[in-house]
């Protein structure tokens, strides 16, 4: 009897050790990259477009992030903007500002909110000032060790 209690101890103190920890912690998706696709806007005064654009991400820190947009306007050059984003976690929800002087007078404000899967991000765009809005999906560039 006491052999059998012995190795019944040592079976749960083996099992316990080898189960994985779990500190509560989620774990941070890999933003830092190119991510590229086409968006669907509305305008009023445009009507509905499709938009080339590509995020990059050059750096993290916890669940912040900032990087720059390239975007060409329907009709306009192409435009490089600096932005900054949160993610939420664990649900992997991203919001991210932009803020930039446009063609018109004083800043533009657009904002995008969306949900990274995988290598995926789909979002919802809003032009704050033009009241311009549409969706976005983007899929993160091939990085060796990425």
């Amino acid at each position: 009897m006491k052999k059998y209690f012995v190795f019944c101890l040592c079976l749960v103190l083996l099992s316990v050790l080898t189960v994985p920890s779990f500190s509560g912690a989620v774990s941070h998706p890999r933003l830092v990259g190119t991510w590229a696709g086409t968006g669907s806007g509305l305008s009023a005064e445009m009507g509905y477009y499709e938009i080339p654009l590509s995020l990059t991400i050059t750096e993290v820190q916890g669940d912040l992030f900032r990087g720059t947009l390239t975007v060409t306007p329907p009709g306009e050059s192409i435009m490089t903007i600096p932005l900054a984003g949160v993610v939420v976690l664990p649900e992997k929800e991203l919001h991210i500002t932009l803020g930039y002087t446009g063609s018109e007078e004083g800043p533009t404000f657009t904002k995008i909110q969306g949900k990274l899967e995988g290598r995926i991000i789909q979002a919802f765009w809003m032009n704050i000032a033009s009241g311009d809005c549409g969706t976005v999906k983007l899929k993160k560039s091939l990085v060796t060790g990425d």
